[in-house]
């Protein structure tokens, strides 16, 4: 073998060793193939409008920019495409009176044993099994399809839930169960994210906390009371939310739908990293 070849043979050897640590060859290429992704994703060019504060009047960044701000921990919101604060739009609608206590305890107590760490562990495990689940990737796409599957299966034979894509102008679809109300069409929403980011820079975002945590129990949530005929008074929905990290976008877009048809949201309640402890 000639000189040359053998430092051929030696530099592939080398780029071999050093980036390719998978179980086999199809994962490796497909995790190269979103790392890839990721790289494209950022848009190192491209600014957002971004605020921290409702104070602030906004700040143009670049995708790097808002990476250190993830970084650094500090809470920021991209209202480039959706006005801020939300209500610049018109009016919510006065939402009816709520009772002071809940009133299902009876039934959310007989639920509750119903519920499955086992269901937790294997649908996180999958979950983070994606390279990222950063919202213009493929890979992010395949989640929020997943997302949907799982759902449908859940839900069996039953007509009266509706499960369905909520497309933006990005890749990745935020989801939405929904479990129509018998009396009212007040709406009551459980939220989580279904996206996951590696701060500052392109790398593995399993998201196994932030928001895993919180989209395997929402996934749960609805298991147990699609499979236990639950028909709520109000429509129930759950929300999993696309493009959470990057400014909250997934959510603000379907904020901004809900105000203009003028739907009556009378309560919320959001799980994020609800695996952490303490």
């Amino acid at each position: 073998m000639t000189m040359r070849g053998l430092c051929a043979v030696l530099l592939v050897t080398a780029v071999f060793v050093a980036f390719v640590q998978a179980d086999d060859i199809s994962d490796r290429i497909d995790r190269m193939k979103a790392a890839e992704e990721k790289l494209e994703a950022y848009q190192f060019g491209k600014q957002r409008l971004i605020k921290t504060s409702e104070e602030d009047p906004g700040q143009w960044m670049i995708t790097l920019e808002i990476a250190k701000l993830q970084q650094q921990k500090k809470g920021f919101i991209d209202v480039t495409d959706v006005p801020f604060p939300i209500s610049a739009l018109g009016d919510a609608p006065v939402p009816p009176p709520l009772p002071d206590q809940p009133q299902q305890k009876q039934l959310v107590q007989s639920l509750n044993s119903k519920l499955s760490t086992t269901s937790f562990r294997v649908n996180v495990e999958h979950l983070s099994s994606y390279y990222t689940r950063y919202y213009t990737t493929r890979a992010g796409v395949q989640a929020a399809e997943w997302i949907y599957d799982t759902l449908n299966t859940y839900k069996g034979a039953r007509t009266d839930i509706e499960i369905q894509f909520f497309n933006s102008t990005w890749a990745q679809p935020s989801v939405i169960a929904r479990f129509i109300g018998t009396v009212s069409t007040d709406v009551v929403i459980l939220g989580c994210h279904l996206d996951s980011v590696h701060l500052g820079g392109i790398g593995r975002a399993p998201g196994v906390d932030d928001d895993g945590s919180g989209v395997v129990t929402n996934l749960d949530i609805f298991r147990v009371l699609a499979s236990n005929n639950f028909k709520p008074n109000r429509t129930l929905e759950i929300h999993f939310y696309s493009a959470e990290e990057v400014g909250l976008l997934g959510s603000r877009e379907i904020a901004q739908s809900y105000l203009t048809q003028g739907k009556n949201v009378v309560g919320m309640l959001q799980l994020d990293m609800t695996f952490f402890h303490n």
